[in-house]
């Protein structure tokens, strides 16, 4: 919570202002990327930083109190979600693909007792191969 937001601000500010700026802001979600699961070398991670810092910013002073590090915190978590909800939806749509074999798409008992007990037969390995 707000707790860990002020210890972020301890943590990289580094011009002692109590609040972030770009640059120490950007040291912060860096050193978060591996966490995150994030390719911090990457355009698109740099575009999110910017993004989450303008939009964090809301008293619109280019630098990040507290609140507004929590604000971004919270950011992330959505954006995290957002993704793995976008994930989950493109499998489950795979699957139905995959495993409608009346072409109705939809999967009814018979169409999902075939892949559940498809997955429950071949429960993959520590490389994550494709059982299915």
């Amino acid at each position: 919570g707000l707790s860990k937001a002020m210890s972020v601000v301890t943590t990289y500010d580094q011009g002692g202002d109590g609040l972030l700026d770009g640059d120490e802001y950007r040291a912060w979600v860096v050193s978060q990327g591996d966490d995150w699961g994030m390719d911090v070398a990457s355009a698109e991670f740099a575009e999110w930083a910017e993004s989450t810092f303008s939009t964090a910013d809301i008293t619109g002073d280019n630098q990040l109190m507290a609140k507004e590090v929590h604000y971004a915190m919270y950011l992330h978590e959505q954006s995290h979600y957002i993704m793995q909800k976008a994930i989950c939806d493109i499998l489950a749509k795979m699957l139905v693909k995959e495993y409608d074999a009346d072409g109705d798409e939809k999967l009814n008992g018979e169409e999902t007792e075939v892949l559940v007990t498809l997955a429950a037969a071949h429960p993959g390995d520590s490389a994550g191969e494709r059982v299915f």
